[in-house]
């Protein structure tokens, strides 16, 4: 898959592996074991250029409540930092 993606795309994805290194990795363990998440590190996902979790449930909900005279089963979410 790596090979098919753009020099944007194959940033992006050093980004999001390197933000889980440094800011899930060291955490998952003990988040597994009391069963939490810090929403301080989704909030810095955002920060980042990469999607946001909770604005990606915002769209979600956002179509779901869409009026049924205009409605749309499609949605495609991009980090802002992406331009293709």
């Amino acid at each position: 898959m790596l090979n098919t993606l753009t020099e944007q795309q194959r940033e992006i994805v050093a980004l999001a592996r390197e933000f889980a290194a440094n800011e899930i990795a060291p955490h998952a363990a003990r988040w597994d074991r009391e069963a939490c998440f810090d929403r301080g590190v989704a909030e810095k996902l955002g920060e980042d250029g990469l999607l946001d979790p909770e604005a990606i449930a915002e769209c979600y909900w956002q179509i779901h409540r869409q009026p049924r005279s205009t409605w749309s089963h499609e949605v495609d979410l991009r980090p802002y930092k992406e331009t293709f």
